[in-house]
């Protein structure tokens, strides 16, 4: 159990609550690694060649999500 008193810096959050759900030492450290294996091969899942986001309608939807958020709560 570790002490109320120990917090670990913000960029290490995710992996220390990694840590601490899973009650066994070596599957935390083997989901922490596969956690970061995941975000290195998210980077690949864009084969799209086209730059624009005229053709990727998902991507419109958050950039108009992001604008409104932007424009309208910021009043």
């Amino acid at each position: 159990m570790t002490p109320a008193s120990i917090v670990p810096e913000w960029y290490f959050l995710p992996f220390y609550a990694i840590l601490r759900a899973i009650p066994d030492k070596i599957g935390g450290v083997i989901a922490m690694f596969s956690a970061i294996l995941i975000l290195f091969l998210l980077s690949f899942l864009n084969s799209i060649s086209i730059k624009t986001n005229r053709f990727k309608p998902f991507l419109n939807l958050i950039f108009s999500f992001f604008i409104f958020n932007f424009l309208f709560l910021m009043w």
